[in-house]
C-alpha cells in the first residue's frame, strides 16, 4: 500500500542555552514548503540577535498520511 504525506503545519525551534539550561524559542507559522536552507537561515539570523548561546537550530513539520 502506497502513503503520500500531505504537509499542514511547519514550525522553526531555535534552542539556547540560558542559566545552564536549554530553552527552547518556536517560532510557527512557517511554511511547509519552505527549504531547509531557508529555516536554517532565519534560525541563524533569530539566533544572532539572541544573547544566549546558540545550542541548535530545529524544524518540526506536521502532517497527515494518506493512503495512494
Amino acid at each position: 500500500m502506497a502513503v503520500i504525506k500531505v504537509p499542514q503545519k511547519s514550525s522553526l525551534i531555535v534552542v539556547v542555552s540560558k542559566d545552564g539550561k536549554n530553552k527552547n524559542l518556536i517560532y510557527s507559522g512557517v511554511k511547509p514548503e519552505a527549504g531547509d536552507l531557508a529555516v536554517y537561515d532565519s534560525g541563524t539570523a533569530i539566533a544572532g540577535l539572541q544573547t544566549n548561546p546558540l545550542v541548535a537550530i530545529e524544524r518540526q513539520d506536521e502532517g497527515n498520511l494518506l493512503s495512494a
